[in-house]
This record gives C-alpha cells, sequence and structure tokens, in this order.
C-alpha cells in the first residue's frame, strides 16, 4: 500500500453531463488524520483526448462545496 492512501475507502462514481458531453466522476477520500480532504475528479473523453477536472476540500466539508464543484465542472466546454 503507497503512504498516504486510506485504508477504509469511502468512493463514491457515477455519470454526469458536463457542457453536453458524457462525464464520469469520482470521490474519494486522500491522506490521514489532520491531512485527510475529500477529493472529486470528473473525467472526460473526446476526439482521442481525456479531461480531467479536479476539486479538493477538508475532509468532513466536502458537502460545503459540492454544489461549487459541480458548477465549476459544469463550465468546461471544448470547442
Amino acid at each position: 500500500m503507497h503512504a498516504g492512501f486510506a485504508i477504509n475507502v469511502e468512493v463514491e462514481s457515477g455519470k454526469t453531463d458536463i457542457g453536453g458531453m458524457e462525464a464520469r466522476w469520482i470521490k474519494y477520500p486522500y491522506g490521514f488524520a489532520e491531512d485527510k480532504i475529500t477529493m472529486v475528479m470528473y473525467v472526460i473523453e473526446r476526439n482521442g483526448k481525456v479531461y480531467m477536472i479536479n476539486g479538493a476540500a477538508q475532509y468532513g466539508k466536502f458537502d460545503n462545496y459540492k454544489a461549487i464543484f459541480e458548477k465549476t465542472a459544469g463550465t468546461f466546454r471544448l470547442k
């Protein structure tokens, strides 16, 4: 096991739409003790390329920022 990864990992994932494109997301904790954070990553595959949008918040406070992460990710566009 790599240092920094939590042992009991609470992972959530799903599908969403970002800028009219199908995207997947994953939310997971990272770190330990007072350094633990919750990460969210949105992944979009388009035209043979992969785009990732990331957000992070202090563990236990993610829900305070969830709407901001979703709104920010929703502004992503490809031309």
